[in-house]
């Protein structure tokens, strides 16, 4: 249910080899390796996790996400992740 949304809206920059942050979201396993921060998720907290901030409306560092976002995520995608 969630690969689909990073599909679509953030593994046309978070993919390949040099990913920013180094953070990959194109598989499960790198979503959960993490990148530079080793926080953007935390398993089973959502709150704890900088992705879920990243691409709310108003993130605590840096853009909300996608980069080239709008469009971005609707609430009730957020809800889901």
């Amino acid at each position: 249910m969630i690969q689909p949304l990073l599909d679509h809206a953030c593994t046309r920059c978070h993919a390949g080899d040099r990913p920013p942050q180094w953070l990959r979201l194109d598989s499960y396993d790198h979503v959960l390796a993490g990148g530079v921060r080793r926080n953007e998720v935390t398993a089973c907290d959502a709150g704890a996790s900088l992705i879920v901030d990243k691409i709310g409306t108003s993130p605590s560092v840096g853009r909300r996400m996608p980069f080239d976002g709008p469009p971005y995520l609707t609430s009730a995608q957020i809800a889901a992740e």
